[in-house]
């Protein structure tokens, strides 16, 4: 049965984009079907961690929510940027093409309903075992939507007091919204903090599962988003990470 995944932070800059590009490599290096959604609509970053061009897109979500194509065809296959013979399949579909149309949209707003039956149309058509949603950060009208037709919910957050608070609106709203699954994950915990002990002290202060405490990385950093890090770093530590942050999001 497919699941629909939503990655969400209070905050902006936490990596939640990274941590979303990622996990779906991951899902898809093991054999999944999966496409990534960008939610955001202000800033999209997908393009970039992806490789693909904005000239490349004809189609985007911006084109789907204003009636103009099904949300399958402003979906991109970029199983090629996990390397040679990838197991699943990878796609991705962009925030907004070349229309230029973001300011409108999020003026004009968009429905549960629709969103929801976007969502169901891509999964039976590219026959998806995963449709991975990357919000935009903060809480608005836009990612209560993605939120609301979630399977699965991982909240990103770093151990920071500005995002405390917020993270337990989340996920006090993702309760709200009746999701089945909000799970936490840490982002870019100092290096030499040690990450069980923070898990648990975590785990206590949210009453929430954490998938996985991710701590900083050079490497990572100095990628600087010309690659994906799971393919570029099959072996290291932060990748198997990343799967289990995977596994966890679909159980």
């Amino acid at each position: 049965m497919s699941k629909t995944i939503s990655i969400h932070s209070f905050l902006r800059g936490v990596g939640k984009s990274h941590i979303a590009a990622n996990v779906a490599s991951v899902l898809a290096l093991q054999g999944k079907r999966v496409a990534v959604l960008d939610m955001n609509i202000y800033a999209p970053t997908l393009n970039l961690l992806f490789g693909l061009r904005s000239l490349d897109v004809k189609n985007s979500l911006t084109d789907y929510l204003f009636g103009r194509c099904t949300l399958d065809s402003a979906a991109y296959d970029i199983t090629p940027s996990l390397g040679t013979k990838p197991k699943g399949k990878l796609y991705v579909i962009p925030a907004e093409g070349r229309s230029g149309e973001s300011a409108l949209l999020l003026r004009k707003g968009f429905t549960v309903e629709q969103l929801g039956e976007g969502a169901h149309q891509v999964i039976r058509a590219l026959n998806l075992d995963v449709l991975l949603i990357d919000n935009g950060a903060g809480v608005n009208q836009e990612t209560m939507i993605s939120i609301a037709i979630a399977d699965s919910l991982g909240v990103v957050l770093r151990l920071d007091k500005k995002d405390y608070q917020g993270t337990s609106l989340v996920l006090e709203i993702a309760k709200e919204l009746s999701v089945p699954r909000a799970t936490l994950i840490v982002n870019q915990a100092p290096s030499d903090y040690d990450l069980s002990e923070v898990k648990t002290k975590v785990l206590k202060a949210y009453h929430s599962d954490v998938a996985a405490v991710l701590p900083y990385s050079n490497e990572l950093a100095t990628l600087a988003s010309d690659a994906l890090f799971v393919v570029k770093y099959p072996s290291h530590a932060l990748t198997k990470l990343f799967k289990q942050v995977g596994e966890k999001l679909i159980m």
